[in-house]
């Protein structure tokens, strides 16, 4: 069996490196024309420059409100943002604490052209499901995303809203009603300042040039 794995990730590997081969001389014999096409779908999209700001590193104190699911809690949170795979993403990396335990999570946040929204993969040490919240900056310059899923056999919907009231803070709030049927509840409010506060390179993105003077 062992041999048989070997064997076909070889043949695995073959295929791929034929393929890339392939590809390789198919864009060499494209007309020049498609070359600034292809250099504008590798580019990341202007509206990426929205979460520019959340580059670094924050300290937060969450408070849990009681629920069903649990009791009220206060505590500290940490996160650190950071620009991933060429400028695309935003990844974040959080510590916080649930049920008196230290917990790690993890986020990703992009923006689909196709949809004009922001999204956002959240994965934690919680549970093996990962969630998927989409959305976009509100009128009052606020990040709502949200997301719809199903939890212990029904659907949930969750809204998470982001507020930044200085350069160097922000506000989250987030509601579901997992556990109310249907009628949105306070779930968690957290708010964070910038572990090194007016750091000039968490508002400039990737791939942006500093401006002179």
């Amino acid at each position: 069996m062992t041999r048989k794995i070997l064997a076909l990730a070889t043949v695995a590997m073959l295929a791929g490196a034929v393929a890339a081969w392939a590809d390789t001389s198919q864009e060499a014999t494209k007309p020049a024309s498609d070359q600034p096409q292809m250099a504008q779908a590798m580019t990341p999209p202007a509206e990426l420059s929205k979460l520019a700001a959340w580059v670094g590193t924050w300290n937060a104190e969450q408070h849990v409100f009681a629920t069903p699911m649990g009791p009220e809690t206060r505590s500290k949170s940490k996160a650190t943002f950071r620009w991933v795979m060429n400028g695309m993403h935003l990844e974040g990396t959080h510590d916080f604490v649930y049920n008196d335990k230290p917990m790690e999570g993890r986020s990703v946040w992009s923006f689909n052209p196709d949809t004009k929204e922001y999204q956002c993969v959240w994965m934690d040490g919680m549970s093996p499901m990962v969630m998927v919240y989409s959305g976009n900056f509100d009128a009052n310059g606020n990040l709502v995303v949200k997301a719809t899923y199903t939890y212990q056999g029904k659907p949930c919907n969750d809204a998470i809203t982001y507020s930044f009231p200085t350069p160097d803070s922000y506000s989250m709030k987030y509601e579901s009603d997992m556990a109310s049927a249907g009628n949105m509840q306070p779930m968690l409010e957290e708010n964070g300042t910038r572990a090194k506060a007016g750091a000039k390179e968490a508002m400039e993105k990737k791939g942006t040039p500093k401006k002179k003077g």
